[in-house]
């Protein structure tokens, strides 16, 4: 197989990891699993209340504002209802403000990118998202996260890659169980449309960026809704 060949579903170990999502119930959650995603959670929303200080919080707030427009998202905290790309980007730089986030040795960080994509994304649906459904969403968004960067042996925060490099497939993979998007799409053998990974050796401008993750995240389930699909080459 050649770089620009096209690749099936079969091959691409992403369907896997989609199925994987796709198939999982909260039903077969161990219950010390839930447990800890729970405190997890938890922890992650406490770090979102210290980062409202963060120092480039303002003035991404200010940036949402000035774009101006209505919709469904809701600026943590700060209670703004803004469009929810624009909900994503301002939550996804508070989530990460004060870099005090949960931290698994192999799969980087995890909460702070899959936390601020979930809430940013509970008014894409009209469906009435619950508990059990919002855990059940993040542990598939972690259990990605953690099996992508295991599998590659990801050292955490090396001098090539962050620890959250797969950020935008797994927080799209936890929204996408949320909204409970299958798999395929009308029918087509094509799995959920991914982020690009986003490569970041600036360990400063990384946490300046966290909105990447979260935007991504918003954007991918939205192209899958309207059959928009982009090419895998």
């Amino acid at each position: 197989m050649n770089i620009n060949d096209i690749i099936t579903p079969e091959q691409d170990p992403s369907g896997a990891m989609a199925q994987m999502v796709a198939d999982l119930k909260y039903e077969d959650i161990p219950e010390e699993h839930l447990e800890y995603a729970k405190k997890d959670i938890l922890d992650e929303l406490a770090c979102i209340i210290a980062g409202t200080t963060g120092p480039t919080v303002s003035t991404v707030n200010e940036q949402v504002r000035e774009w101006g427009g209505t919709g469904k998202g809701k600026i943590l905290i700060f209670g703004d209802n803004v469009p929810t790309p624009f909900a994503a980007f301002a939550n996804g730089t508070i989530a990460r403000a004060c870099d005090m986030g949960d931290t698994h040795n192999k799969g980087g960080h995890i909460c702070e990118w899959i936390v601020p994509a979930l809430f940013s994304g509970l008014g894409m649906t009209d469906r009435k998202i619950s508990g059990k459904d919002f855990l059940t969403a993040f542990i598939a968004g972690a259990e990605w996260g953690a099996r992508e960067h295991v599998t590659v042996h990801l050292q955490y925060h090396t001098t090539i890659t962050p620890g959250e490099c797969a950020g935008p497939r797994y927080a799209t993979a936890a929204l996408a169980k949320m909204l409970d998007l299958t798999k395929n799409r009308s029918g087509r053998h094509r799995v959920w449309p991914t982020a690009p990974v986003r490569f970041q050796s600036n360990k400063n401008t990384t946490k300046e960026l966290p909105w990447f993750e979260s935007s991504t995240a918003m954007s991918a389930p939205t192209r899958s809704n309207r059959s928009l699909w982009q090419p895998k080459v």
